[in-house]
C-alpha cells in the first residue's frame, strides 16, 4: 500500500497531535441496535412442538369457558457482552413490528428471564424457562404492520456485560386477545433492540498488530488495530516513539469510518536512526471523544549488518578428507539479532543454514575457499569472512629402484626409491616386520642369508598414505664349496698325450652356482687357460679333462666356482695349484727307466678296454682306449730308456 500525501510526519511539533492521554470527554448520545441470536414461541395447545424456525412471535390468551385455557408465549434472546465497561445507558427499548393483531385489542408485557441456556431448536412449552411475573413494560397492540416499542431499560441496565433472555406474554384475561410479531427469521422487519448511550468515553482497541518487527529503511511494514466506539470512528494514528518517548513520527490509519480494523503501510525513512520505536494508537470517535493507548507494541529500525564470521576447518594444510566440517563462532549483532548464514565454496551458490557449523560434500582435489557471512533479522547481510583449504585424496606413488628382485651378496643393501610428491613420513618393512622410520635412501644392515622381501610406505602432507609394491630379494654372503678334487690317471701316472681328467664335487646352498670353471698352466707360463666344467649328472661332480701333454710337460691347475650372488671360491691347493708332470715315454711305473716292470704292467692289461677287471689306463701308451700288441710293443721299443 502506498500513503496518501506524507508518508511519514515527523512530529516537530509534539503537542500538535497530543497533550494528554485522554481528551475531556464530550457527553453526545449515541444509539446501537441489536438484534435476536434466538427467538421463538411456545403453544400450551401443543406442548411439545418446536417453532424455532417460525417467521412469527405469537402472544395469545384463548379462554375456554368449558376446557383449558390455550396460551402462547414467545421468548427473545440478545447478547450484550459488548457492553460489560459501558455505565452509561440512558434508555433500552424492545422494538416489535406486528403482522396481525387480534380484536380486542391485546396487552402484550415484556418480562424478564434468568435463564439463557436455552435454544431455539429445542425450546417448546413443556420445557421453557420461568420468566419475571411482573412486566418490565406493557404495550397495546391494536393494529397490523406497525412498529411497537417497549421500554427495558431497567432489564438491560442489569444485563450489560452478559446474555439476556425476554418473555412475551398476553397480559389480558377471558376472552381472545392475541398478537404476532415478525421473528428474526421473517420476512422483514426483524425485532430490534435499541440502547441509547450518553457517550462521553474515548474509542477502546483490541487485536493490535505490527507486521513485521525489524525492518530496514524503506521497507514497509503494516500497522493494524481494531476500534470500536458507540459514536463510531473519525480519526485513527499510529504514533512512533524513540526511547526517550519523544514521538519521532506520526501517520494516520485508514478505515470505514465505523467499528473495525483500521490500517496503514509505510516505511522508515532515511532521516530515521537505528532503533527500537514503541507504537501506540491515538484515536478520536464519531463525538469528538480522543485518546491514546498505552504502548501496544515496537518495531525496531535496523540498517546494521552483523559483524564478519571467522569459518575454520581445524586442518592445517591439505586434507585427504574431501568432506571438511567448518565451524565459526556465532557473530554479534546488536539491533535484530542474527537470523541466520549464507555459506558457500568457491563461486557456488550461496546456501543458507541456522547453524554455525556445516559440513561439506565431497570437494574436487586442490585448492577451495569457504565463504560465510551472516544475515540478521531485518535482512541487513554481512560481509564474507573465508578460509582457504586443500583436498588431496591422491595416494604417493611410491617406485623401489633398489633392492632388486636378485641375490646379493652383501648383508648390506642400499635401499633406494623414488616418491612423486613431499612426504610427512617414510618407512618400510622388512619381511613383515613392524615399520621402520626412515629420512630417505638407505642402507639395510646385518641382513641374514637367505630370502628377504620389503615394502616402502610414504605418507603425504594430507595423510594419503602410498605403498610400493613388494619386493622380494635374497642374500647369499657363503662362497661355494669345493671339495675332493680327483685326477685321473693319477698326477704320477700321466703318459705323453694323455689327457687328465680333473673332477670336484662343488656345491653351494645359498644362491646356487653360477659357473665352474678350471684354469691350468704348463711349463710355468704366465698365462693359464680357462675352461668350464660340467656337471656329471651320474656322479653329481664337475669334471674337465686336461688334453695330452707331450712328455716330460708340467701342468699345474686351479678350480674355481662363482654363485649366483657373486660369491666365488678356488681351490688351488693352498696356493700352490694342483700339478702333475707328464712321464717319460713308456715309463709306466714312473721310476725314471723302461724296465721289464712297465712291460709286465702293459702285459697284465693286455685285451682290456674301460670298464675291464685288468683295464689300465696308463698301459694305453697310444690312447686308442684298448690295450693290445701295438701298446706292448711300444713300451718294448723303448726298453732301456732312462729319465732324469
Amino acid at each position: 500500500m502506498k500513503f496518501w500525501g506524507i508518508m511519514f510526519i515527523i512530529c516537530l511539533f509534539p503537542a500538535l497531535f497530543l497533550t494528554s492521554s485522554r481528551i475531556a470527554p464530550v457527553k453526545a448520545t449515541s444509539s446501537v441496535t441489536l438484534y435476536p441470536i434466538a427467538d421463538a414461541y411456545v403453544e400450551s395447545d401443543h406442548p411439545s412442538s418446536n417453532y424455532g424456525g417460525s417467521n412469527y412471535l405469537d402472544a395469545k390468551f384463548v379462554d375456554y369457558t368449558s376446557l383449558t385455557d390455550v396460551r402462547d408465549n414467545s421468548y427473545l434472546m440478545f447478547n450484550l457482552t459488548a457492553f460489560a465497561t459501558r455505565h452509561d445507558l440512558t434508555s433500552a427499548h424492545l422494538r416489535l413490528y406486528a403482522w396481525y393483531a387480534w380484536s380486542p385489542t391485546a396487552h402484550v408485557g415484556v418480562h424478564y428471564c434468568s435463564d439463557t441456556a436455552w435454544s431455539e431448536i429445542e425450546i417448546n412449552w413443556l420445557n421453557a424457562p420461568p420468566f419475571s411475573p411482573v412486566a418490565s413494560d406493557t404495550v397495546a397492540v391494536p393494529f397490523d404492520d406497525t412498529w411497537y416499542s417497549w421500554d427495558i431499560t431497567n432489564i438491560v441496565n442489569d444485563t450489560l456485560g452478559s446474555r439476556m433472555t425476554l418473555a412475551l406474554t398476553v397480559e389480558d384475561i377471558g376472552d381472545v386477545y392475541s398478537a404476532s410479531f415478525y421473528s428474526k427469521d421473517g420476512y422483514s422487519n426483524r425485532p430490534e433492540l435499541v440502547l441509547e448511550f450518553k457517550d462521553g468515553q474515548p474509542p477502546t482497541y483490541s487485536n493490535f498488530h505490527v507486521s513485521k518487527n525489524y525492518v530496514k529503511t524503506e521497507e514497509y511494514f503494516d500497522v493494524s488495530v481494531n476500534l470500536y466506539d458507540l459514536s463510531g470512528i473519525s480519526q485513527a494514528q499510529a504514533s512512533f516513539l524513540d526511547q526517550t518517548l519523544r514521538q519521532v513520527m506520526l501517520f494516520t490509519l485508514d478505515g470505514s469510518g465505523g467499528n473495525g480494523t483500521y490500517a496503514k503501510s509505510g516505511f522508515f525513512t532515511s532521516a530515521m536512526s537505528d532503533g527500537t520505536y514503541n507504537i501506540k494508537i491515538r484515536a478520536t470517535d464519531g463525538v469528538g471523544n480522543a485518546g491514546e493507548s498505552s504502548v501496544l507494541g515496537s518495531i525496531t529500525l535496523d540498517n546494521t549488518p552483523p559483524t564478519t564470521p571467522v569459518p575454520d576447518d581445524g586442518v592445517s594444510g591439505r586434507s585427504r578428507i574431501n568432506t571438511p566440517a567448518f565451524n565459526w563462532p556465532a557473530v554479534f549483532d546488536s539491533m535484530s539479532g542474527v537470523a541466520g548464514y549464507y555459506w558457500k565454496v568457491d563461486d557456488g551458490s550461496d546456501t543458507w543454514t541456522t547453524g554455525t557449523s556445516v559440513t561439506l560434500t565431497a570437494q574436487s582435489d586442490g585448492s577451495h575457499t569457504f565463504y560465510v557471512k551472516a544475515k540478521d533479522t531485518a535482512g541487513n547481510t554481512g560481509n564474507y569472512g573465508q578460509h582457504g583449504f586443500q583436498i588431496d585424496t591422491v595416494q604417493p606413488n611410491v617406485a623401489i629402484n633398489s633392492p632388486e628382485n636378485r641375490t646379493y651378496s652383501t648383508s648390506s643393501v642400499y635401499l633406494g626409491f623414488t616418491v612423486t610428491e613431499a612426504t610427512s613420513w617414510i618407512g618400510y618393512s622388512l619381511d613383515g616386520y613392524s615399520n621402520v622410520t626412515i629420512a630417505g635412501n638407505t642402507t639395510l644392515p646385518s641382513l641374514v642369508d637367505g630370502s628377504h622381501n620389503i615394502i616402502i610406505y610414504a605418507r603425504d602432507s594430507a595423510g594419503n598414505t602410498g605403498v610400493s609394491s613388494r619386493v622380494t630379494f635374497a642374500i647369499d654372503t657363503n662362497p661355494p664349496n669345493i671339495a675332493n678334487v680327483f685326477q685321473i690317471p693319477l698326477k704320477e701316472n700321466v703318459q705323453p698325450n694323455q689327457s687328465a681328467r680333473i673332477s670336484a664335487n662343488v656345491t653351494d646352498f645359498g644362491s646356487g652356482l653360477k659357473s665352474v670353471e678350471l684354469t691350468y698352466l704348463t711349463n710355468g707360463s704366465a698365462v693359464g687357460l680357462e675352461f668350464p666344467m660340467t656337471l656329471n649328472q651320474t656322479s653329481g661332480l664337475y669334471e674337465y679333462a686336461i688334453l695330452g701333454q707331450e712328455a716330460r710337460t708340467l701342468v699345474k691347475f686351479r678350480i674355481t666356482a662363482i654363485d649366483n650372488a657373486g660369491n666365488s671360491r678356488t681351490e688351488d691347493n693352498a696356493g700352490e695349484y694342483y700339478r702333475y708332470k707328464v712321464n717319460p715315454l713308456c715309463d709306466l711305473d714312473g721310476d725314471g727307466i723302461v724296465t721289464l716292470e712297465d712291460v709286465d704292467i702293459a702285459v697284465q692289461a693286455f685285451g682290456s678296454r674301460p670298464g675291464s677287471q685288468n683295464w689300465n689306463l696308463i698301459a694305453d701308451t697310444n690312447g686308442d682306449g684298448k690295450i693290445d700288441m701295438r701298446d706292448i710293443a711300444f713300451v718294448a721299443k723303448n726298453f732301456g730308456k732312462t729319465y732324469s
